[in-house]
């Protein structure tokens, strides 16, 4: 996550969040606010889910797909937003499936990250991730 964040030059925050509110519409989502990233994903989801929201998430922002893609405003996410309890929301990008050819992009990337994984990072969430990248 470290490395995404400096190539973007901006802090990614990982923001876990009721699965209630996240659950209707996505799996996991990239709040952009005007200076830095949050990631937003399920609370209760496993260890092994969340990895791959996180990094899917981060591997949108690797491929920049925030500059192609039309992002969903803040108030057609409302809900989520809220939830993260964090003002300056600019963009989201939720992920709900894999139909366009980003989220298709963003997951099979994630998921050769994820398989390359380092040994020695730990295996709580934040170990996993760190070993990922």
């Amino acid at each position: 996550m470290e490395v995404v964040a400096r190539r973007r030059r901006r802090p990614i925050q990982l923001v876990p969040i009721d699965a209630a509110v996240i659950g209707g519409q996505y799996s996991g989502a990239w709040l952009k606010r005007d200076h830095d990233d949050l990631v937003v994903y399920a609370d209760s989801s496993s260890l092994r889910h969340s990895t791959n929201v996180v990094c899917h998430e981060l591997t949108h922002m690797l491929l920049r797909h925030d500059e192609v893609a039309t992002p969903e405003s803040a108030a057609d996410a409302v809900d989520v937003v809220r939830a993260v309890s964090r003002p300056g929301v600019r963009a989201v990008f939720g992920r709900s499936g894999y139909a366009d050819e980003q989220e298709y992009e963003a997951e099979l990337l994630a998921g050769m990250i994820i398989a390359a994984r380092r040994p020695g990072f730990g295996d709580d969430a934040a170990g996993r991730i760190a070993g990922s990248f």
